[in-house]
């Protein structure tokens, strides 16, 4: 089953990166970094299941501990403690994200962005109801 995803994801990504648009960048760039990027991704893609495992697994981490936080953590320790629960699972789970590069030292940027999209998202909602 994983198998096939992984094979639907490449082919899906494939499609996307044909569909970049690159006349914005110089001639040098488009020949050197994207010429052949469908099949170079692919290819990546293909051999590095477990990687890409390892990367969809921390973003589901990732979600899980932002909807404790919402949906249990506040009401039940506190805006504070849940916070800082939160963060540690964020600082545990960049980590982890890649072998290749560590984003813990990023945390509090992509906090940011999290929450600068929730507030959007949320804001968007209530202006339609």
């Amino acid at each position: 089953m994983l198998h096939l995803a992984f094979a639907s994801a490449a082919h899906n990504l494939k499609r996307e990166l044909e569909l970049l648009d690159t006349r914005n960048l110089s001639r040098n760039i488009r020949e050197r970094y994207f010429s052949y990027r469908s099949k170079e991704v692919v290819d990546y893609v293909s051999r590095n299941h477990r990687l890409l495992y390892g990367m969809l697994n921390t973003d589901t981490m990732l979600m899980n501990a932002v909807l404790k936080l919402a949906v249990t953590d506040i009401p039940k320790v506190g805006l504070q403690e849940a916070t800082a629960n939160l963060r540690s699972v964020f600082a545990v789970q960049l980590k982890r994200f890649s072998e290749e590069f560590d984003l813990s030292g990023r945390m509090d940027e992509l906090l940011q962005i999290a929450t600068a999209e929730l507030s959007r998202v949320l804001s968007n909602s209530q202006m339609s109801t």
